[in-house]
């Protein structure tokens, strides 16, 4: 380690020590109030400066990792950042353009109009005339935070009791908020995901998104067109400026289930203050984090939902286990039940006003009790649908989340149905014959696997097998009866077209009556033995 990274070391280790955070083995959780832990872990990264405040940031939507007062408390870091000098801006811009901020624009406007932990923004004007934004990142903020997340990484790996209490390997999350605090730092992949993200939705009116300058794009500066609007959630101007809360609320959430299930690929970081109303438009706007759903987990989240919408349990316990990893063998009987517990807590009444935050903690404690580890990929998905829902929620609080999902989805299948038939019916049963079909391979190995393994056992209780042993019996009676009524039929047929004697007509029709008789006789018992 070198003299810089010691240095910042023990700076980091004398700030949580100063803030009860220092107890090598003592379990700090259980020693003081959760509340007062959770408000001493926030001062603590405020004072350890911008890089911090970043990680403590990532940290308050990784509801997988810190109980829901450390969620809560870490959230507040969202404005806590400092803002810096604009000559150190300036001096960031010159090194990307080879010119200053006041050359390269007509004018600059040298107070920042927002501050983040990673960059600042100033309002500016081209010299054609256009309204245009700078993001200039804070000078060695990548340095300085990789290294800080890797001081982190240490700490959490010498200091156990430093995160207590997490239902996954807090050493993975930070590596992974390292590796997503690196693109995220990326201002020229940030640009990227704006243009993909505005081709998306070009045909989508509702929605919108700022026009990055591409010859004022690097990879630590970010030039992009100025919307004039207001925040999503500022309630006195969406009031002021007549616009129907609940339907941007609808609008809003419709926009993610294009983005999830048709675009594959979503804004991720939906919070407030990156979400504005401009010109009867929903506006995203800050696009360093993004998401991408694959086709594997759109076929998951789509079964997901049906499951959830048929109260099919058995497809739940399915679903879970083909998307997690499972570090322990799994026992099948508790796994249902407690996934059966879970959807008659939250779901058996309907999904009216339901709180996916609270459903989220309970199933990721659920999964790791069984020793099932979700991928980053959903993990991300879900941090952005929960903090989708608190925004939404300040919009309409009444909002039925899975009434939307079913018209949506509703939507889209009747495009592909011309059927007049049973169209809810159609859709139901072809669901299901297609994960039955898709499964059977999968399923077919499986059964296989186990009778190799002698995994697979019956048991049959002594008056089942009487039951059954009876039934076999009448099966086979009715099976042999059928076969010489058939037989007497065939034969009166044989004898009335091969002769052509009265006699024998007669003695043929006989035959054939009496078969005739006896079918009904056969048909009658059958009936009857329905009904017992």
């Amino acid at each position: 380690m070198g003299n810089s990274n010691r240095r910042r070391f023990n700076e980091i280790i004398g700030v949580l020590g100063s803030y009860g955070f220092g107890e090598l083995y003592g379990h700090y959780f259980n020693k003081r109030d959760e509340a007062e832990s959770a408000k001493n872990l926030r001062l603590a990264f405020e004072q350890l400066g911008p890089s911090f405040i970043k990680i403590g940031q990532v940290l308050s939507t990784r509801s997988d990792l810190l109980p829901v007062a450390y969620i809560q408390e870490l959230q507040k870091l969202q404005n806590s950042a400092p803002s810096f000098p604009f000559e150190w801006a300036d001096e960031v811009f010159q090194a990307a353009f080879g010119e200053s901020m006041h050359s390269a624009f007509q004018t600059i406007d040298e107070t920042p109009f927002a501050t983040g932990s990673i960059a600042q923004v100033h309002r500016a004007t081209t010299k054609e005339g256009q309204q245009v934004i700078v993001k200039v990142q804070r000078p060695h903020i990548q340095e300085r935070l990789i290294q800080d997340i890797d001081i982190f990484i240490r700490l959490v790996e010498t200091i156990p009791s430093l995160l207590l209490n997490v239902m996954v390997d807090p050493v993975n999350v930070l590596r992974s908020i390292r590796q997503q605090s690196m693109l995220e730092m990326d201002f020229v992949n940030e640009a990227n995901n704006m243009q993909r993200f505005q081709k998306n939705h070009a045909h989508r009116p509702a929605i919108s998104v700022p026009e990055p300058v591409m010859e004022l794009v690097s990879t630590k500066v970010l030039t992009q067109t100025y919307v004039e609007g207001f925040d999503l959630t500022d309630m006195v101007a969406v009031r002021a400026a007549g616009y129907d809360q609940k339907e941007i609320a609808n609008k809003l959430v419709v926009s993610y289930l294009y983005q999830i299930f048709e675009d594959g690929f979503y804004h991720a970081d939906p919070h407030p203050g990156n979400i504005m109303i401009a010109n009867d438009k929903i506006v995203f706007i800050d696009f360093g984090m993004s998401g991408v759903v694959t086709p594997f987990y759109h076929d998951f989240l789509t079964s997901l939902l049906a499951a959830l919408v048929q109260h099919d349990i058995d497809r739940l316990e399915k679903l879970l286990l083909l998307v997690t990893h499972q570090n322990k063998e799994i026992d099948h009987a508790r796994l249902y039940e407690d996934l059966r517990w879970l959807y008659d807590r939250y779901l058996v009444g309907g999904f009216h006003n339901i709180d996916l935050g609270q459903i989220t903690q309970d199933l990721l404690r659920l999964a790791w009790q069984h020793g099932l580890v979700f991928p980053d990929d959903i993990i991300d998905l879900e941090k952005t649908i929960v903090v989708l829902q608190g925004v939404v929620s300040t919009l309409d609080p009444d909002m039925d989340f899975m009434a939307i999902f079913n018209e949506y989805f509703m939507n889209r299948q009747l495009h592909h149905l011309s059927d007049t038939g049973d169209i809810l019916h159609l859709l139901r049963e072809g669901s299901r014959f297609y994960r039955s079909v898709t499964h059977l391979p999968s399923q077919t190995s499986e059964l296989l696997d186990n009778l190799n393994h002698n995994r697979i056992g019956v048991s049959i209780s002594l008056r089942e097998a009487r039951e059954w042993i009876t039934e076999l019996n009448q099966l086979i009676n009715r099976l042999v009866s059928a076969i010489v009524l058939a037989a007497i039929i065939i034969s009166a047929g044989l004898i009335v077209a091969s002769t052509g004697t009265r006699d024998y007509s007669r003695l043929g029709l006989i035959f054939f009556v009496a078969g005739g008789l006896l079918a009904l006789y056969l048909v009658f018992s059958f009936i009857r033995s329905r009904f017992k």
